[in-house]
């Protein structure tokens, strides 16, 4: 079973091969959405598979119906595809007449698929069909038109702003489905325009939302030249979103790498809150690895998230044990507000085991403010005082 293609609709992997689109079609069931790499809006057809017998000389009607009822019969996938786009590239509002007589869950597949290879022909005419259907098959037909046009990036642009423009209800999911089609055709740079001019199209934090999913796309290819772009923004707050995106995107693939990019950049707000962001999280998720990396620096303010998660992680980890590498990690936090709350934590976690060293070192220690203590030591107290009543 070879895949003809992959349809990238509004950030959604249609698989398309004429085999499961046979398949799924016949049993009045829904293509199933795969994850799958970023394909062109062509499909790709194999030369040398013989297939079934098309009459020759058959009118486009007549070629339908053929197609039809090889479509409910295995084997041929190629052929069949290839015949498909046949047929739509031979008369494409024919092809989404014919579709739109079909019973779904075939119909809104088919008129999809035709709306994509039509845009990537004529990108407008595919458009003005658009604007004639249901607003429930709107955003996923835009969707569509959108990545079959986006080989012609000025064209996509110019009809996505259209989109958003007549029809903003659903403007917020018609510009993520254009961000995503640029990102795929690695146009990040008109997807950046696109969100800082047009971010207000619909909804108000589209402007932001359609940032971070540009950045997020272009970090998952090249996070060097995404970073260097969001730093060339002119905005203050939309050089944070950027950073904010390329950071989640490079912290599930390479903390440490992105801990070590962070701290070149320049000093600052936006460098601090992100850093202890991404500290954090990796804290949580890979606490030795990150504990490592952390210890090998000098305490500052900027690592102090990542050595309060470490600090709160390794004590859960050592319930039962001795609490002095929790206990170090929250001592070696330089604010001392977070240190203070961080410090109660891993006490507090501490007393379960050992209430008595716990309430001692909650009494002593000169890392608790005054507030904090007296907090800590109300609550030590009334668990002791419930659990001598069990």
């Amino acid at each position: 079973m070879t895949a003809l293609r992959n349809i990238m609709l509004g950030g959604v992997a249609v698989a398309f091969t004429a085999i499961t689109a046979g398949m799924f079609l016949r049993r009045g069931q829904a293509i199933s959405p795969t994850v799958a790499p970023a394909a062109s809006t062509r499909i790709e057809v194999a030369t040398n598979e013989h297939g079934p017998s098309l009459a020759d000389g058959a009118t486009l009607a007549q070629r339908w119906q053929q197609w039809l009822v090889q479509l409910d019969t295995p084997g041929h996938e190629m052929a069949l595809a290839t015949e498909f786009e046949s047929l739509v590239r031979a008369n494409p509002r024919g092809a989404l007449a014919f579709a739109e007589q079909q019973r779904e869950p075939r119909r809104s597949s088919l008129v999809q698929t035709i709306l994509l290879l039509w845009s990537a022909i004529d990108p407008s005419a595919a458009a003005a069909e658009v604007r004639t259907l249901p607003d429930s098959e709107r955003a996923a037909a835009v969707a569509a038109v959108l990545s079959g046009a986006a080989d012609r990036p000025d064209e996509a642009v110019k009809l996505a702003v259209e989109f958003c423009r007549d029809d903003p209800a659903l403007a917020s999911q018609h510009g993520y489905a254009l961000i995503a089609a640029l990102g795929r055709n690695g146009e990040f740079r008109r997807a950046i325009q696109f969100a800082l001019e047009n971010g207000n199209a619909g909804a108000d934090e589209d402007h932001s939302k359609w940032l971070k999913q540009a950045f997020a796309q272009w970090a998952a290819q090249n996070p060097t030249m995404a970073l260097a772009a969001g730093q060339d923004l002119p905005q203050p707050g939309d050089r944070f979103e950027a950073l904010e995106a390329i950071s989640a995107n490079r912290l599930r693939t390479d903390p440490r790498g992105l801990a070590e990019t962070l701290r070149r950049l320049p000093p600052g707000a936006d460098r601090s809150l992100v850093l202890a962001q991404s500290l954090r999280a990796w804290a949580r998720q890979d606490p030795k690895n990150a504990a490592e990396w952390i210890d090998r620096l000098e305490p500052s303010v900027e690592l102090d998230a990542g050595s309060a998660a470490i600090a709160e992680a390794t004590q859960g980890q050592l319930q039962n044990r001795r609490p002095e590498v929790a206990l170090s990690w929250g001592e070696s936090i330089v604010a001392p507000d977070l240190r203070s709350r961080t410090i109660a934590a891993v006490v507090l976690k501490w007393a379960a085991t050992d209430r008595e060293a716990a309430l001692a070192y909650a009494e002593t220690s000169n890392d608790l403010l005054d507030e904090n203590r007296a907090a800590l030591l109300r609550t030590l107290n009334k668990n002791a005082t419930r659990d001598a009543a069990q």
